[in-house]
């Protein structure tokens, strides 16, 4: 019997469910020198599922075919004395103490019979309640592995604290604290440099520069990078005073690049071509074919065109320059995945890799 279905049976066992195992030793019952444990193994779910009719019917089969040990003639004598069966019963203990000759139930219930003499009632009589085979222990294995998950995640929780914890909270600190310190004054008369134009693109009252400027602390914190950027570059272009736009210098310098692995692009070239300036310094991850690759020995850079968008379909979004300041391989007509920086130079965007995911 492979491995495999033995712990099974084990699981099963020891979690008390007996209905599992029956449907797993599934056998037929009348090739038991074949299916020897499995027959047991039905004999003994059935057995501990007071299922007696077929459970005595299996041990019967292990008897006939001397394949029974010690335990099931106890079993099959306790299923005799259920049914008044002394004779049968005796019989069975007799057999379970000459396989076992330390057997010390057949001993008992042979020595108590013997002491009660014939008139003994098998089944009025509790003693064999007593005497006969208990459910095995009970494990109770999904909490044991509920509690070694939690023990396990705990324990790389903690690993984790020790090896970049000192880094983990410098960083909130830093996105919680410092940030907070970075603020309008309430008292502060000038917010914006001039009265609000509705028909002036960018330009805001002075509570509507103030949610702006807390929403960009609230992006910084949430590590939504490239909010925060476009709301920075929003009241750049608007009528925020000078000192409102001091202060969003100091909230840039709190933006980290974002992990490229763990970075999800939201913003197509088609976003961003018509009013470029707001996206001026976002992060993008876009796809397309090289073209043009050049690397320039002097600046130490490399160079090439990816073109952005469905080719086979003979549609293209936009040729946009990309410029890595390392070493990649960007190989003419491949295509890959670019993570950088959107540069704005006169309107027109440059992207300023960091990484190339090549397909």
């Amino acid at each position: 019997m492979d491995i495999l279905f033995k712990l099974r049976v084990f699981f099963y066992l020891h979690s008390h469910g007996y209905e599992k195992i029956s449907k797993l030793s599934d056998c037929d019952l009348y090739e038991p020198i074949k299916n020897k444990d499995r027959v047991k193994y039905q004999a003994l779910s059935a057995f501990y599922m007071k299922n007696y009719y077929h459970a005595r019917k299996c041990y019967e089969i292990l008897a006939d075919n001397r394949i029974a040990n010690s335990d099931d003639y106890n079993k099959l004598a306790y299923i005799y004395s259920r049914h008044n069966e002394k004779e049968n019963a005796i019989i069975s203990w007799c057999k379970s103490s000459e396989k076992n000759k330390k057997n010390k139930v057949a001993e008992n219930a042979l020595n108590y019979i013997k002491n009660k003499g014939r008139e003994i009632n098998l089944i009025e009589d509790t003693f064999f309640e007593k005497i006969s085979c208990k459910q095995p222990l009970f494990i109770p294995f999904k909490q044991i592995l509920l509690y070694f998950i939690v023990i396990l995640f705990i324990s790389l929780l903690a690993f984790t604290g020790y090896k970049f914890g000192p880094g983990i909270v410098k960083k909130i600190f830093r996105s919680s604290k410092d940030i907070s310190k970075v603020v309008i004054d309430d008292y502060n008369p000038n917010v914006i440099s001039e009265p609000k134009f509705e028909e002036r693109n960018y330009s805001f009252s002075e509570v509507e520069v103030r949610k702006y400027f807390d929403s960009v602390k609230d992006s910084i914190i949430k590590e939504d990078v490239n909010s925060a950027i476009i709301n920075i570059n929003k009241l750049r272009l608007s009528n925020a005073s000078f000192g409102v736009k001091l202060k969003l210098d100091i909230l840039a310098d709190f933006i980290e690049e974002p992990d490229y692995s763990q970075f999800v692009n939201t913003l197509s070239y088609r976003d961003i071509k018509e009013n470029t300036d707001i996206f001026n310094g976002i992060y993008i991850k876009w796809h397309g074919r090289i073209v043009n690759s050049v690397y320039d020995k002097k600046e130490k850079k490399i160079g090439f065109n990816l073109i952005l968008g469905d080719e086979n379909e003979g549609l293209i979004d936009g040729i946009i320059p990309v410029i890595f300041t390392k070493a990649v391989i960007a190989e003419n007509n491949s295509y890959a995945s670019v993570f950088g920086k959107v540069n704005v130079i006169d309107g027109k965007v440059v992207i300023n890799g960091s990484f190339l995911i090549r397909d």
